[in-house]
C-alpha cells in the first residue's frame, strides 16, 4: 500500500506524435528490397541477374534516402541522433 502512495503522481503523459509516414515507406520500400535481394539472390546467381541488381540498387537509394530524410524530419520513425 506504501508503495502505490509514492508512485501515486509519477505517472508519464503521454502524447500523440505524428506519424513519419514517408520514412516508413522508405524504411518498408529498403529493407524490403534488400531482403528479397538478399534471399532470392543466392538462387538466382547473384549479380549475374537484372532483378538482383535493380533490386540492390532500389535498396541502397532507398535506405540513403531515409537516413537524409530521417536526419531533416521533426519528428523521425528511426531516430538517427544518439546523443
Amino acid at each position: 500500500m506504501e508503495v502505490l502512495s509514492t508512485l501515486r503522481g509519477r505517472e508519464t503523459k503521454t502524447a500523440i506524435m505524428p506519424i513519419d509516414a514517408f520514412g516508413l515507406g522508405l524504411l518498408i520500400v529498403g529493407i524490403g528490397s534488400l531482403y528479397i535481394m538478399l534471399d532470392q539472390g543466392k538462387d538466382l546467381d547473384w549479380f549475374n541477374l537484372t532483378e538482383i541488381i535493380t533490386l540492390a540498387v532500389i535498396a541502397v537509394v532507398a535506405l540513403l534516402f531515409l537516413i537524409i530524410w530521417e536526419l531533416m524530419e521533426d519528428y523521425p520513425i528511426v531516430d538517427l541522433f544518439v546523443i
